[in-house]
Parts: structure tokens; sequence; C-alpha cells
């Protein structure tokens, strides 16, 4: 069965109309598509060889062996991938040793403000190319993805085919995949180390592999604040879902990074128990994108609270982000604004966002 996300925009549906349900994942259905990121790779076949042909057993032995008794199941032994080696055995790392595991060791703080498990990291070859693996084990489908939208600087992708949001992107030489898929967020690195000299990396290649290991990882609907703040075309907007707006600040956008965690997460009453969700919605060509936000509370009260504080907040407002701040009333356990009131003011999506959201 299909999936699809709720659509967000000029044109809104609300998505709980539309929700995503399960389906039976075939790792023929789950390949990158063209028009995508690429054309179908052929890294992306079934887990479940029945048996290896003769000549598997002349291919280089990896080193699966060495893995971490804790290794996660979805990062595939050698034996599981068509054309790769894993070159690197699994290392596993707990919470509190993450930053080991990271490839950009400056996104620590801000994972830290989410809920994992666990990471883990290892590598794989395919003739001259070279991927490193990260993954990253939360606790929830939620922690997850936020983990996902700050580690990535492009909105994803939605792919219907196996329910995962995924993101190729090239960095200095080097094609970066990375996907998400119920609690594991995975991100590969892929290069060419080739002593006969520079040649053409394949992104669909990179994101084959990226696919084959999002296929071991069981199927969940993207969380609800994601489906209910997105645009008609999933990879125009992009999304950030947080549990501290500290988390926020590490991405580098401009508006963003004028807020003061602590200042804001009192306002908004962000106790590391609710998610607050933050879209970069288009306005126009040559427009700055509108930044609007949703939080979803425990209660209505703790709705009607948090809007009163930022509102007294606002009369006395001091620096640039609370002078181009705007609120909605709450509703029911919401509460909706935008960073950007010029840009709102183009808009006008909160009034339409308003009826979307349940009483």
């Amino acid at each position: 069965m299909s999936r699809r996300l709720a659509a967000f925009g000029v044109g809104i549906v609300w998505a709980s109309s539309v929700l995503l349900c399960g389906c039976d994942r075939n790792p023929d259905q789950a390949r990158p598509e063209t028009g995508s990121t690429g054309a179908t790779s052929a890294a992306t076949q079934s887990a479940a060889d029945p048996a290896l042909p003769a000549e598997t057993s002349r291919r280089p032995t990896g080193v699966d062996r060495q893995d971490d008794p804790a290794a996660p199941r979805a990062l595939p032994k050698t034996h599981e991938l068509h054309g790769w080696i894993k070159t690197e055995p699994v290392q596993v790392f707990p919470p509190d040793r993450l930053a080991e595991a990271l490839f950009a060791t400056d996104l620590a703080d801000a994972f830290g403000t989410f809920r994992i498990r666990k990471a883990a990291r290892c590598a794989y070859r395919h003739d001259s190319t070279v991927a490193q693996v990260l993954l990253i084990e939360a606790e929830s489908a939620n922690d997850a993805f936020g983990v996902f939208s700050i580690m990535t600087p492009r909105s994803g992708v939605f792919h219907p085919a196996d329910g995962t949001i995924r993101v190729v992107t090239r960095e200095s030489g080097a094609v970066v995949a990375t996907g998400w898929q119920g609690d594991i967020v995975a991100q590969i690195r892929c290069v060419v180390q080739s002593d006969a000299g520079e040649t053409a990396l394949s992104a669909e290649q990179c994101e084959g592999l990226l696919v084959r290991i999002l296929f071991n990882v069981p199927s969940a609907e993207p969380p609800w604040l994601l489906r209910a703040i997105l645009s008609e075309k999933g990879e125009m907007t992009k999304v950030w879902l947080v549990r501290r707006t500290a988390a926020l600040t590490a991405v580098g956008h401009p508006v963003l990074r004028q807020i003061d965690p602590g200042v804001m997460d009192a306002r908004l009453g962000l106790n590391g128990e609710v998610f607050l969700a933050v879209a970069s919605v288009p306005v126009a060509k040559g427009e700055r994108p509108n930044i609007i936000w949703l939080v979803r509370y425990e209660t209505p009260a703790d709705a009607q609270a948090a809007g009163q504080r930022y509102q007294q907040a606002l009369q006395s407002a001091r620096g640039a982000l609370d002078a181009n701040t705007i609120t909605d009333e709450p509703k029911g356990r919401f509460l909706v604004g935008s960073w950007t009131a010029d840009q709102e003011s183009l808009q006008n999506l909160l009034p339409k966002f308003r009826t979307i959201l349940p009483d």
C-alpha cells in the first residue's frame, strides 16, 4: 500500500485525513527514484540471499566477525550486499560518546538535546568507492527525525515506495546521503579512492547503500508535526523538529541563530517533553521565506499559558527577532506563530494553518 504526506502551503489539507499507512516493503521498490536523486541503483537488493553463488567465495572477505556484539541489525553484513564489502567493523557508541561517532562534531551539543539510544560507525567499499556509515538510533521517531532535520542542510524528499525521507548532496568531492526511517537516522559519506586517478562518483550508488540499510528498519509514519507543517511539494519546505531551541541555533540559519535558547524555551514551555516544529516556507521569487512554528502541548492549559507568556514578552520586545514575531491565539493544545511577521503579512499562512488544527 502506498503512503501519502499531508499537503501544506497555499493549498492546505489536514494531514490526519491522509496519514500514511503501512505497506509490504520490497527492497526493489525502495530503490532511488529517477528524477529525485538519480536512477535505480543495483545496490538495493534483498538481504535474504538464500545461498551465496560460487564466485562469492573469491571476493575479498569482509570484517563482519569483528563487529561489536551490539551492532544494529540495520547495518548489513558483507554477504547481504551486492558488490559492497565491509572494510571497517561496526563500532557502537553510547549517548555520552556520541561526538566520537559523528562526521561533524560541531553538532554534538545539538544532538544532545534529543533522546538517543546509541550510535554506530562502520565502512564499506565498492570497487574504488569507500562509504563511511553513521547510524543513530533514537528513542522515538520524533527524536530520529529531529536529528535528521538538524543534520541535513536541505529539506528531505519523501519516497512512498519505502516510507523513507532522504537527502543526497555533494560536499567537497564526497556524496553525502542521509535518510530517516522510524527511530533510525543513517548518513553515508562516499568518496572515490583509486590509484588510477579520480573517477566520477555515483550518487545513486551511495544512495543505494543508504536505501539498503534503511530497508532493515521497521517503517513508521513521519512525525505528525511534519505532516501538519508540510508544503504541497515536500521537497520545497525545510522542516526542523526539536525538543529544545538550542538545537535550532546550531543550523546557522540567519533567523534561527537570533534565538536565545534559555529565554525561548521558557516562553514556549519547552520542558523536554514537547516538540517544536519550525518550517521555512517559500514566499515568492526574490522574497525571504516565512519562518513559521508550531507546538502541540500536553493540555490546552499549557498552550494558553505559553501564548500568554509570549504575548507579554512581545509587549516589551527588545531584539530584532521579537520585533518581527507574530503569534496566533492558542487553539486547543496548539500554539502557532511566525518569526518573520513581514513575510507572514504577504503569505497569510497562520489563519489557514489554524483551520487545519483540531480543537
